[in-house]
């Protein structure tokens, strides 16, 4: 065969193949790419799972703890605001789950959010959301939904676990609180009962509540506490000898301390002091 015939014959098998690879590709490109077991044809984006197999006879499984039960927010305008800006950074339940708050504690608590936080919502969502929370999780509203609580007889026994639901939500079954966010009870209580006039001034911070910035064991708290005059003085008196005498309290209070009465919180419910009034009393005791 000449040179001449064999570059021809040449040419001819390239064209062949460059005619067959464009076959290939232009059925690929119809169809989609198919090998077995690795593609599936179907729109672009869609991935196919696999068909969950049994588990074997006899396998252990763990699936975590239990949830709990998380209560919904309240039916209301606003409501919307605050589930979307609020579960940005934290569950609703900070709002749902803890005692009822006196209105000034929610603006308090929404410009903390923006100022201190930096929370980004625009000043009329803020209002908003103020309105709603005061408008559904203060001591007043709670007070119009719930029936009232009965006045218990004057006592001085250890405190029953449904009253101490309205201290434990923020400071805890255990009385540790929250660093930086709720103060503890545990190794503090003594602290203020061995101050002059700190035993007073214990039951005015729980007739009264409190507002402002206070210090406990070198942590700032900035908050504010609700007051629970709505609650009997027995009950009052029992939350009172529990918190002293719970979490090793009871080693550390001062020489001759004796329990709380039900008189004895009836008797200072007269001063009708602020949350600020209360915070400068704290004070005046020592404490920060």
């Amino acid at each position: 065969m000449s040179k001449r015939h064999a570059k021809y014959l040449w040419s001819i098998l390239l064209g062949l193949g460059l005619m067959a690879l464009a076959q290939d590709t232009q059925q690929t490109s119809n169809n989609g790419l198919s090998r077995a077991g690795e593609y599936t044809p179907g729109p672009l984006g869609v991935i196919v799972q696999p068909a969950p197999s049994s588990p074997p006879e006899g396998s252990m499984y763990g699936v975590g703890a239990w949830p709990l039960y998380t209560p919904a927010l309240e039916d209301g305008p606003g409501k919307e605001l605050v589930s979307g800006y609020c579960n940005t950074c934290h569950s609703t339940t900070y709002i749902t789950m803890q005692p009822a708050m006196p209105a000034a504690y929610w603006e308090t608590n929404v410009n903390r959010m923006i100022n201190t936080f930096g929370a980004t919502i625009p000043p009329d969502d803020a209002k908003q959301i103020i309105a709603y929370l005061q408008g559904h999780y203060t001591i007043e509203t709670r007070k119009q939904a719930a029936p009232p609580v009965p006045q218990a007889a004057p006592q001085t026994q250890a405190l029953t676990s449904p009253v101490y639901q309205n201290c434990a939500g923020c400071h805890q079954a255990n009385g540790a609180g929250i660093p930086g966010v709720f103060p503890p009870l545990a190794r503090h209580i003594p602290d203020i009962l061995k101050a002059p006039g700190g035993r007073d001034w214990i039951v005015q911070l729980l007739l009264n509540g409190m507002t402002g910035e206070i210090q406990v064991n070198g942590q700032k708290y900035n908050g504010a506490m609700p007051a629970f005059g709505q609650l009997g003085d027995g009950d009052i008196a029992a939350v009172l000898n529990h918190i002293s005498t719970q979490w090793g309290n009871d080693q550390l209070l001062p020489q001759g301390h004796q329990p709380f009465s039900a008189d004895e919180v009836k008797a200072a419910r007269g001063q009708k002091l602020t949350p600020q009034q209360v915070l400068e009393a704290r004070r005046k005791l020592g404490l920060n």
